[in-house]
């Protein structure tokens, strides 16, 4: 208030007229407002309620008896005087995940593991198990975050071969090379992962680590040490007398039952095989019956239900879609989500407007701010209403008033000053 305002005030009030017409509205207003607060005071010690949001800690709101009480939504679990989900509710970190800890009743994610190895060359990373680590693997490997294994670096740029492809590194004078074990064979071992060599498996066979052409002897029949094998392809790198069958990487009798009892047959990508008792084949490789083949063709088994995509999902995050959740959020909306963002199975990018329980909780779209009105009177305090950036003044009933102004409840409208001059026609606030 300027200095002529305020002397024009103080003329006004020292006049004894209208000091009584000054005064009276005034001292009405604040016993008004003092019997308003008690009233609200009764209400909210009988517990009188219109929705969740109007009880305090883990009291749910009874609507027909309109009377707070006990008892969190289902799914939840009361936990330091909030409902929470049920598995991030703890006494102690035993109770929480592996890579959690609990922190004033809550599980979260344990800082102190991060960068601790979990699985692999796997270490974890806020909450999670799924971040590669070189350190962990040799000096010349890299580590495969999909699998979470150590492979040979290979290319230019330091990557390792995709899955399912072997490296060559034929020497200094060469330039190393990825080779697809589904048609070719690696050969010659360099002693660090690598080849020296690439056989093309239609006309090539490798002996003693180098690649020869196959010559007269028929496909897969050649042995590790170069022979053709007579009585059928070679198996575990050797040949089968007569009256053998290979079974299981083994020559064996012809009546000896290859697979064994609940044994399956696997085709395999490159060579076929029998999957032992109590596994399921995956690719070139078998997963246990509790376990899911992700992807066959690099031979990736994740936990039953884990498998995202091509990669694993780690025990304690939620699967949303094709995606991993970090540690803590839901799926909201086939989309991973804080629960305090999710309104409705929508993902609320800039945060939901209003408490959670508030039934005027809302997204606010581009142009809005939140308007966080927090009225005692639970008729009037809901709040989680929405106001345009160009009227940014939010009302106790949810309603938008223009900058430099403020609601008046006296004058019905938007006001400059204390008077209802000048004053203007709130609009509705979004909810």
């Amino acid at each position: 208030m300027d200095g002529r305002r305020f002397d024009d005030l103080a003329r006004v009030v020292a006049h004894p007229s209208n000091r009584r017409r000054f005064i009276r509205p005034i001292f009405g207003g604040l016993v008004g407002a003092a019997l308003l607060t008690l009233g609200i005071a009764g209400d909210t010690e009988a517990g009188r309620c219109k929705n969740d949001g109007d009880c305090p800690g883990c009291k749910t709101c009874d609507r027909k008896k309109k009377k707070c009480v006990k008892g969190c939504p289902k799914g939840k679990k009361c936990c330091g005087g909030d409902c929470v989900r049920s598995d991030l509710c703890c006494a102690t970190a035993a109770e929480c995940k592996a890579c959690a800890t609990c922190v004033d009743g809550r599980c979260q994610p344990n800082a102190a593991k991060n960068g601790q190895q979990c699985s692999g060359c796997l270490t974890y990373n806020n909450g999670a198990c799924g971040s590669g680590d070189d350190e962990l693997c040799a000096g010349n490997e890299r580590c495969r975050q999909s699998t979470g294994l150590c492979c040979p670096k290979c290319r230019a740029d330091g990557n390792c071969c995709p899955v399912g492809q072997a490296c060559i590194n034929p020497g200094l004078l060469s330039a190393n090379s990825c080779c697809d074990s589904s048609a070719n064979t690696p050969c010659g071992e360099n002693g660090d992962g690598t080849f020296s060599e690439c056989c093309a498996n239609f006309n090539e066979r490798c002996v003693g680590g180098e690649c020869v052409p196959k010559d007269d002897c028929p496909n897969r029949r050649l042995s590790a040490a170069g022979v053709c094998c007579p009585n059928g392809p070679a198996c575990g790198g050797v040949c089968c007398g007569d009256g053998e069958a290979c079974c299981l990487g083994v020559c064996q009798g012809e009546d000896a039952p290859c697979c064994g009892a609940g044994g399956t047959f696997c085709p395999g990508l490159t060579r076929p095989y029998c999957a032992p008792p109590g596994q399921v084949c995956c690719g070139d490789y078998t997963c246990g019956l509790e376990e899911d083949c992700c992807e066959p063709q690099g031979n990736v088994c994740c936990a039953e239900g884990r498998c995202v995509g091509s990669a694993c999902c780690p025990p304690d995050v939620v699967i949303c879609g094709n995606s991993c959740c970090e540690f803590g959020e839901i799926c909201c909306g086939n989309v991973c989500c804080t629960e305090y963002n999710c309104l409705n199975g929508t993902c609320c990018a800039a945060g939901v407007c209003g408490d959670v329980g508030a039934s005027t909780r809302v997204c606010p779209v581009p142009g809005q701010i939140c308007c966080l009105t927090d009225d005692a009177n639970p008729a009037i305090g809901n709040r989680g209403y929405t106001c345009p950036n160009s009227t940014p003044v939010c009302s106790n009933k949810g309603e938008c008033c223009p900058e430099s102004t403020r609601y008046s409840q006296s004058c019905g409208g938007c006001c400059p000053d204390q008077g209802c001059a000048n004053c203007t026609s709130p609009i509705p606030g979004g909810s």
